[in-house]
C-alpha cells in the first residue's frame, strides 16, 4: 500500500519545501494618529525599524545604515523607505510633508569626503501613475559635510507641497485632494578617498528619519442646488413675516 501514498507524499514534501523558500508575506500594519492613520508594510522597512507616532509627526529610528572608506575611491550605500500610506481624517488632507534626516561622520585627509543625496516623493494612493510630486535631500547649510578631524552631526530635508513642480503629465497630489497619500523616500550615502597618500579615512552614517505633516481642514462646499434651495428658502420666510 505504500506505494500508493508515495505520490501524495512526495507532493506533500514538494510542498511544504516550496512555502519555505517563498519570501514572508507583508505584514500590513495601521497605526492612529490624532488627524491622520499611517499603514506601512512591514515588510519593506528594512533599516528604518518601526515608526512612531507624536503629534504630527511620524519617527524613525534606522539602524546599520553606514559606509566607510579607507582607500582611494569612492563606497556608497543606497536605502530606500517605501509601502507607507497616509490617510487623514474626515474632512482633513495633507497640506505639506517633510522629510528630515539626521546622521554624522568623520573626515581624515585632505582628499577625504562624503555626501548625502536622497529624494522625497508623494503620490495618491490611488493613482499612483499620475500624480507623483518629489523633492530632493539636501544638506542643511548650517552643517556642511566639510569639516576634518572630528566626528561631526549633519541634517537634511526635504519638503513637498502645493506648490511643489511636478514633471509633465502629472497633478501635484496636495492639488489633488487625495485622502490617502502614499510616501517614499530614497536615500544615499557615500564616502570617497582621493589618491592621497598615509591614513585616511571617510565614514558617514545615517542614524534617524522623520517626517512631518501638515494636516489642514478642508470644508466642503455646499452643491449649488442646495445653495439655492436655501436662498429661496430664507427669502420666503421672510416674505411670510412681512405679511
Amino acid at each position: 500500500m505504500l506505494h500508493h501514498r508515495l505520490p501524495a507524499v512526495i507532493a506533500l514534501v514538494a510542498g511544504s519545501a516550496l512555502c519555505a523558500a517563498l519570501p514572508a508575506r507583508a505584514a500590513m500594519v495601521t497605526i492612529g494618529g490624532p488627524s491622520f492613520d499611517l499603514t506601512y508594510d512591514s515588510a519593506l522597512l528594512g533599516p528604518y525599524g518601526t515608526p512612531t507616532i507624536v503629534g504630527n509627526d511620524v519617527f524613525f529610528t534606522t539602524v546599520s545604515l553606514s559606509v566607510q572608506r579607507f582607500d582611494t575611491g569612492s563606497s556608497s550605500l543606497d536605502t530606500l523607505l517605501e509601502g507607507i500610506v497616509i490617510t487623514t481624517h474626515g474632512s482633513q488632507r495633507l497640506s505639506s510633508l517633510t522629510v528630515g534626516v539626521l546622521g554624522d561622520y568623520y573626515l581624515d585627509g585632505a582628499d577625504a569626503s562624503v555626501a548625502v543625496t536622497g529624494r522625497l516623493l508623494a503620490h495618491d494612493a490611488s493613482a499612483p501613475a499620475t500624480t507623483r510630486t518629489g523633492a530632493a535631500l539636501a544638506v542643511d547649510v548650517a552643517t556642511p559635510l566639510s569639516v576634518v578631524g572630528t566626528n561631526t552631526d549633519w541634517r537634511a530635508s526635504a519638503r513637498v507641497d502645493g506648490a511643489t513642480t511636478v514633471d509633465a503629465g502629472q497633478t501635484n497630489v496636495f492639488l489633488a485632494g487625495a485622502r490617502s497619500i502614499g510616501v517614499s523616500l530614497g536615500t544615499e550615502l557615500i564616502a570617497s578617498l582621493g589618491s592621497g597618500g598615509g591614513f585616511r579615512e571617510a565614514f558617514i552614517e545615517q542614524k534617524f528619519t522623520g517626517l512631518r505633516l501638515t494636516v489642514a481642514s478642508t470644508p466642503v462646499a455646499a452643491p449649488g442646488t442646495v445653495a439655492l434651495l436655501a436662498a429661496a428658502l430664507a427669502a420666503a420666510a421672510l416674505v411670510r413675516r412681512r405679511h
